[in-house]
């Protein structure tokens, strides 16, 4: 391999790394979120029962379930537009992942593709294989 082809490798390489930290940076803070999103729902529902005691509250309940149903619908956006940054960073690693096997000349024999195809065409946006 030239020296040309090696600063071209590792540069591809690098992209390739980096597609995937991306997605792992990304799973670093969605646990995070995940867990306060949940949190703050067990309270609203706990705090929804305490108000409905409470005469000086009208449509206590109510408000507090109406707030939970934004809060929901915002999370579920937040959920949908994870998961198509991870669809594009996997794209992307998958991508120069091949560009490596070409230059190096290490492309996987029938076998190996036939299995990797089968397992890639199961990953989808609600499995979480990152």
């Amino acid at each position: 391999m030239t020296d040309d082809e090696r600063r071209q490798f590792e540069s591809i390489r690098e992209l390739s790394d980096q597609a995937w930290r991306s997605i792992a940076e990304r799973r670093n803070y969605e646990w995070k979120v995940v867990t306060v999103f949940w949190s703050a729902i067990a309270i609203g529902i706990a705090g929804s029962l305490t108000l409905a005691s409470f005469p000086l509250v009208p449509g206590g309940r109510a408000s507090v379930v109406c707030v939970a149903a934004v809060f929901i619908l915002l999370f579920i956006r937040w959920v949908v537009g994870l998961g198509k940054a991870n669809n594009a960073d996997r794209a992307i690693a998958l991508f120069y992942e091949r560009k490596l096997q070409i230059l190096s000349h290490a492309e996987f024999d029938d076998e190996l593709v036939k299995i990797l195809s089968k397992q890639r065409s199961g990953m989808g946006r609600l499995t979480d294989w990152a």
